[in-house]
């Protein structure tokens, strides 16, 4: 069974002798990539780089990707009861060609960052599991011709399996800044939530309106979240 919780305590664990590697040290994209892809290959994750002009000179951000999509029944990632199906960490660095060194400040945003975006994933892993077990399928989200961009975000973000994924996302926004009882806290009152606390739970809100049924359910499933 999936644990939120206790994943995030598992990806802070792996995460500290990476800190310990990096923090204050010139290192090349691909000896960071090379890191990252060692520590979380027992997890069934790959790590991979590309380079931004838009990403800071001495920072890293990332991307993670899992598509159910291409999963087949006898794909070697696939592995029914233990942890492996393929997730892709994508580290995003301003070039490849010079070394970069990480302060403490721009660390706690990565490791967030990570930490946020691997969680994400493996929910969507555990949900194509979960549907595989079953002999069940992903709906997928029905996209019109002449759909706007607006209209395609409002599909995307009220899939099911997003909103249980993002949820996760906001309660780790939070956790950033509070501790597990000024999260819960704060989510109940969550209409004085700020951009700064978690941008994506806002984003929910500009998208759907704060007393819409979405966001209620985004606000109702990071509240169970606090609560494991």
């Amino acid at each position: 069974m999936y644990n939120s919780s206790m994943n995030e305590r598992k990806i802070t664990k792996m995460l500290a002798p990476i800190k310990e590697y990096m923090l204050g040290v010139p290192l090349y994209a691909d000896e960071i990539q090379a890191k990252f892809d060692e520590t979380f290959a027992p997890l069934g994750i790959e790590v991979s780089y590309m380079t931004c002009k838009d990403i800071p000179e001495n920072s890293v951000t990332a991307n993670g990707f899992f598509d159910e999509s291409e999963m087949e029944f006898d794909h070697p990632d696939f592995v029914f009861e233990g942890e492996v199906i393929s997730i892709e960490l994508e580290l995003v660095f301003n070039n490849e060609d010079n070394p970069i060194t990480i302060n403490n400040k721009d660390w706690m945003f990565l490791e967030h960052q990570i930490t946020q975006t691997l969680e994400h994933e493996m929910i969507h892993r555990n949900q194509a599991k979960k549907r595989i077990k079953m002999d069940g399928e992903k709906p997928m989200p029905l996209y019109y011709d002449g759909m706007t961009e607006e209209q395609k975000k409002i599909v995307y973000l009220s899939d099911p399996d997003e909103i249980d994924a993002y949820a996760n996302d906001v309660a780790l926004d939070l956790l950033k800044k509070y501790t597990y009882m000024e999260a819960y806290a704060r989510l109940r009152e969550y209409n004085k939530i700020r951009q700064d606390e978690s941008p994506i739970f806002c984003d929910y809100v500009d998208t759907f309106g704060w007393n819409s049924d979405v966001v209620r359910l985004i606000v109702k499933k990071a509240l169970k979240r606090l609560e494991t």
